[in-house]
């Protein structure tokens, strides 16, 4: 291994272990209360293939699973659109598409946000001194609603190198201190994503989507913090 290689590794281990520092500090999550509502409450679940279930099978996407956990006290919409990023930077930002502004008409009571992993590919994370004011603003969309949401925000599920579809590992790794950064200044609460799957690598058979198990995981790991009870599948 040549010095170049050497300091790539080093640099990159450092800030994994900065990234897992930080979710190691991270404040459990504000449970939504549902009392006995009139109607469920609407949840808005805002993403990019995960979100709309890529690699899960039909009716095992997150957000299905997340219905099931949740209960009739709830109606979760499942907002996601494949291959989008939080920047509006590139070909595909999720500001752009349909499924943004049907997003803020169902004038939700909470929303969860899962969006990111495209933004590292390379041409997209290029722009990354773009990332918290985009983020910023894409939050305060939301917290501009009439129906004033309970809004979160996921730390993202890890990517398994190499990464595949342009989907960048360590890029990943620079991007979850600045969602962190994000959810501090919005005064908003993360769901660390990341940390329930890091230890299920082999639950992404392409290195990026997880399969209905991981699937599975993000559902738990959300329903907890909209909740604040555990639950299993």
């Amino acid at each position: 291994m040549n010095l170049r290689t050497l300091h790539r590794v080093r640099s990159t281990l450092t800030v994994s272990l900065f990234a897992l520092a930080l979710a190691s500090t991270l404040a459990a999550a504000t449970p939504v209360d549902p009392g006995t509502p009139a109607s469920p409450i609407r949840v808005a679940c805002v993403g990019a293939s995960i979100t709309q279930g890529r690699g899960a099978t039909p009716g095992h996407g997150y957000t299905d699973d997340l219905q099931a956990l949740l209960g009739a006290k709830w109606a979760v919409s499942n907002f996601g659109v494949s291959g989008t990023t939080l920047m509006r930077v590139g070909p595909h930002p999720y500001w752009k598409e349909k499924a943004c502004q049907a997003a803020h008409n169902l004038q939700p009571d909470v929303v969860v946000i899962l969006l990111g992993s495209n933004d590292t590919k390379p041409s997209i994370w290029a722009h990354r001194a773009e990332y918290p004011a985009d983020a910023v603003a894409f939050i305060e969309s939301y917290k501009n609603l009439a129906s004033h949401p309970r809004i979160y925000i996921c730390r993202l599920p890890p990517v398994i190198p190499p990464g595949r579809y342009g989907i960048n590992p360590a890029n990943l790794q620079e991007e979850l201190p600045l969602i962190d950064q994000v959810a501090k200044e919005e005064k908003i609460d993360e769901i660390d994503v990341y940390a329930a799957l890091l230890p299920h690598r082999d639950l992404f058979p392409d290195n990026v989507h997880p399969n209905d198990a991981g699937a599975a995981i993000i559902a738990r790991t959300v329903a907890e913090a909209l909740t604040g009870k555990s639950g299993s599948l």
